[in-house]
């Protein structure tokens, strides 16, 4: 077995891992992310200290044959656990009933753990083995009940996992539906790993030979199961993807409003810049506030005759209604904005309640009106003439 069947699943658990750090960082005291983060470690963990490259090299820095097996063994009973408790919180919520069921679970696995570390202590396991030590040491006193004990947990978890995502499943829909799906049949696939190793343990027992169910068939079974479950755990963030992909799309609409105004009304000012410890969602809100502050102190420079004659001349031109409406909304902004420079030090002739009365339909548009208006701001105005403005004369 090459190291290849445990690393690409684990490189795709700890990928999956990096993916969550951020929102790690932000919401660590939330137990859901750290439930997600703690599952997504252990199994890129587990699968990793279970590749034969990494056995030998584990092996050989702490001088102790077959060590990195109770380590293997203790990751991934964690993984299995933390997967439990994933589903506890998702289900419950962060309650007290949750909180009693996740520190159970918490406490048998602490067993299961400790278990498996005192048993290899109390065994004798001197000869290495970097594919099969679970049917080559299957009878071997204590290393016996290691490899049970390892074994019994990951099949009762990944059973209990498989039925309660299935109920689940049928309560809820869209992306939630599809993920626990999909976690169905990752989990299954578990159980069938664990089956599959056991039943290889369980013949040697029985002075048979099954060894290539262990060595050949369960890793592989297992590395799928992997995928499945870092596909399952992140499918139900689809539509938070999708909000934060609408949340992009007007962020980068609203880019030319944001520097025309940023120019004129606060150029020291910066923008709400989406980083890798502020997603854009957030960004999108501080922006949306820059503008709301910016167009009120744009207000006194605003007319709204400029606005009502550009509708009304685009409308006339066969334009949509959302479409003249920006149009007008856009090349008001862009006069009050010329105006506004050209006052920098004086003062503006209107009053603030004239202006604010022109930008209430601007204001009270939302994020999707002003990314309208936006789009039709970095088009290049058109000379003004006819009735978009009425002089009147000196």
């Amino acid at each position: 077995m090459e190291g290849s069947d445990y690393y690409i699943p684990a490189a795709i658990l700890i990928g999956a891992f990096l993916l969550k750090g951020p929102v790690l960082v932000r919401r660590w005291r939330d137990p859901m992310v750290r439930a997600v983060s703690g599952l997504l470690f252990l199994g890129g963990a587990g699968f990793a200290l279970a590749a034969p490259p990494t056995i030998l090299v584990v092996n050989r820095a702490a001088g102790v044959p077959n060590l990195s097996a109770p380590l293997a063994y203790a990751a991934l009973s964690g993984f299995s656990t933390w997967c439990l408790v994933l589903l506890v919180y998702r289900r419950e919520g962060p309650g007290a009933a949750a909180r009693r069921q996740v520190r159970w679970w918490s406490w048998v696995c602490a067993a299961v753990v400790t278990a498996i570390g005192a048993f290899f202590a109390l065994g004798d396991a001197p000869v290495e083995r970097l594919q099969d030590l679970d049917t080559y040491y299957a009878s071997t006193p204590h290393l016996r009940e290691m490899i049970t004990v390892y074994l019994a947990w990951h099949f009762v978890v990944a059973v209990v996992m498989a039925v309660t995502c299935l109920r689940w499943s049928k309560d809820v829909d869209g992306w939630l539906r599809v993920g626990l799906r999909m976690l169905v049949a990752a989990f299954a696939l578990d159980a069938l790993f664990a089956a599959l190793k056991g039943t290889a343990v369980g013949t040697r027992w029985a002075g048979g030979n099954l060894d290539g169910w262990s060595t050949d068939l369960a890793p592989g079974v297992a590395g799928v199961g992997a995928v499945l479950t870092a596909i399952g755990l992140l499918l139900p963030q689809g539509e938070r993807i999708s909000t934060l992909w609408s949340a992009w799309r007007t962020y980068r609409l609203l880019g030319p409003l944001w520097r025309r105004l940023r120019a004129v009304a606060q150029p020291e000012s910066g923008l709400g810049t989406p980083t890798w410890c502020r997603p854009v969602d957030e960004a999108l809100v501080h922006g949306e506030t820059d503008l709301q502050d910016w167009l009120h102190r744009l207000a006194p420079y605003c007319t709204r005759t400029i606005m009502t004659d550009t509708i009304e001349r685009a409308s006339r031109t066969g334009m949509s209604t959302q479409h003249a409406w920006a149009r007008g909304a856009a090349t008001m902004i862009h006069h009050a904005l010329e105006s506004a420079r050209k006052a920098q030090h004086s003062h503006p002739t209107k009053t603030l309640g004239t202006g604010i009365e022109a930008l209430a339909p601007i204001l009270g548009a939302g994020s999707h009106g002003m990314a309208r208006v936006a789009h039709q701001i970095q088009r290049p105005r058109p000379p003004l003439h006819g009735r978009v403005i009425r002089k009147k004369p000196t």
